[in-house]
């Protein structure tokens, strides 16, 4: 141990604020284990209640919080040894502690949206009602995507990055990047077609006859939509394609037409009446 706190005291720290450390070493390892001990008691209590809010939010939670307890116990023990020396490295500590806490309350957002999207698909399959799986789907991926950008903002901020300078700088060079992802952007807005206009959901079958599509739609992501053939082949057809071309969707014909020859003897043309009355 003396050997221990006179490398330590190389570097400028003194014995007082190696105890400071361990203790708080010591208080991080106790507040990991109260809070999984309170994990514990609560996933147990939220799956007795009929209200499944309760049990996606201590879920949601349950991986973000022992994270964050760690990080900024190991943060704020670095910034106790940073006040006694005259290292550098060390004046990035506080906001390193302001990006993990972001970062995962990013996190937790994240898996609150997946989970609350999960359980509340889960209830109404189970309660035999018609979901509309297309809207959540959209819903989760818009509040992902809100999580995301709210999380790179703040990050920006964090570290001193200027948002007005960068979407000045943005502006500039926005024009040459949108052309070079023409692309990926003309795909994502087409996804936003499908998903505000939802000519088709996740289980139709639809065809085009422009193209040779034809099959049920088993995904709508941003970029593409996957359709498998009736002969099981999946493919990926681009989301910007379908704002192009002419999408049939046989599952929502309200009747069907079924053509049919149907041939008779010459000998028989007395009774055709009543075979077409008959029909």
């Amino acid at each position: 141990m003396e050997e221990v706190i006179k490398s330590l005291e190389a570097f400028g720290l003194n014995e007082l604020w190696i105890f400071k450390i361990i203790g708080v070493s010591i208080a991080t390892i106790s507040i990991h284990f109260v809070v999984a001990y309170a994990f514990r008691k609560l996933i147990k209590t939220s799956e007795k209640t009929a209200n499944y809010w309760d049990d996606v939010l201590v879920v949601s939670a349950s991986k973000p919080l022992p994270v964050v307890v760690w990080l900024v116990g190991i943060l704020i023990a670095l910034q106790i040894a940073g006040k006694q020396t005259s290292n550098e490295l060390f004046d990035i500590v506080p906001t390193l502690r302001s990006a993990v806490i972001t970062v995962c309350f990013a996190w937790f957002f994240w898996r609150l949206i997946n989970e609350s999207s999960d359980r509340y698909l889960s209830r109404q399959r189970d309660a035999g009602n018609d979901v509309d799986y297309t809207t959540v789907d959209a819903l989760s991926k818009l509040g992902r995507l809100v999580a995301f950008v709210v999380a790179a903002l703040t990050l920006m901020q964090t570290f001193g990055l200027s948002i007005s300078g960068l979407l000045a700088a943005g502006g500039i060079g926005g024009m040459a990047i949108g052309f070079a992802a023409k692309d990926i952007l003309a795909n994502f807005f087409g996804g936003l077609t499908l998903y505000s206009d939802r000519p088709f959901e996740v289980g139709d079958w639809v065809r085009s006859p422009d193209k040779d599509i034809e099959g049920i739609v088993e995904k709508i992501s941003w970029r593409y939509t996957q359709i498998r053939r009736f002969n099981k082949n999946p493919i990926y057809v681009p989301n910007a394609l379908f704002t192009t071309i002419v999408v049939e969707n046989p599952s929502r014909m309200s009747n069907r037409r079924i053509k049919e020859t149907i041939g008779i003897r010459y000998d028989d043309i007395k009774v055709m009446s009543a075979i077409v009355e008959d029909v």
